[in-house]
């Protein structure tokens, strides 16, 4: 049942929970990615070749994601959304969410010099995590289709980091807020301050770079 919906929408379900008792407040970190040029790319393959890219892409991804217990909130066309949430006896989401987004990049490769032993051309992808509170419950028809997911100004945030990550080498963009919640254990490289659409205020970018080993638990 989880290869079609995520567990999130699963444990509501099981619990028979009515939309709209299961909203609440909760402090996460979001990830965001997707694939560059992804619309040129699709207008170069068949949409068979297509459709097994990207079931392959988002097999790994996915492995990268769930090896750092982070949940899988919704794919779209190419891009990703993941949530971390803060677990018992492991390390803050933050720290989770940067190491899986540094996973990813690993996987990704991986997947490049694979597709390269084929004779196919590599992909390339961008990472934005942003942390701080949303909201988590039902969204969608009371008649028909609804997702467990999270909402709110931190959502939308990571998204827009995710398309700052041209700017950075390694591909991978974290806030403020989730470079301090990461407890001084993240290497980062300031990119800039910008201009987040939808936003007056300017945004500092960080590049991360690696994530030192830590015990800290939650």
């Amino acid at each position: 049942m989880t290869r079609f919906v995520s567990q999130d929408v699963l444990d509501v379900v099981q619990k028979q929970v009515d939309p709209g008792q299961d909203v609440g407040r909760t402090t996460v970190s979001v990830l965001f990615s997707d694939i560059r040029g992804f619309t040129s790319l699709s207008e170069k393959i068949s949409p068979e070749e297509l459709v097994a890219l990207l079931n392959e892409y988002f097999t790994r991804m996915e492995e990268a994601v769930k090896l750092h217990q982070g949940r899988i909130d919704k794919l779209v066309g190419d891009a990703m959304m993941a949530v971390f949430r803060n677990l018992p006896d492991s390390e803050h989401h933050a720290l989770r969410a940067g190491r899986a987004a540094i996973e990813m990049r690993r996987a990704l490769a991986g997947l490049n010099s694979d597709r390269k032993a084929q004779g196919l051309f590599p992909i390339e992808n961008g990472v934005g995590i942003n942390t701080g509170m949303v909201v988590s419950g039902r969204v969608g028809s009371l008649k028909g289709r609804l997702d467990y997911t999270v909402i709110g100004d931190t959502v939308n945030i990571a998204a827009r980091l995710e398309k700052e990550s041209v700017r950075a080498p390694r591909r991978i963009v974290i806030s403020a807020e989730t470079l301090v919640a990461m407890g001084g254990l993240g290497r980062v490289r300031f990119l800039d301050r910008v201009h987040l659409k939808g936003k007056d205020c300017l945004f500092p970018l960080y590049e991360l770079m690696s994530i030192s080993e830590s015990a800290g638990k939650v």
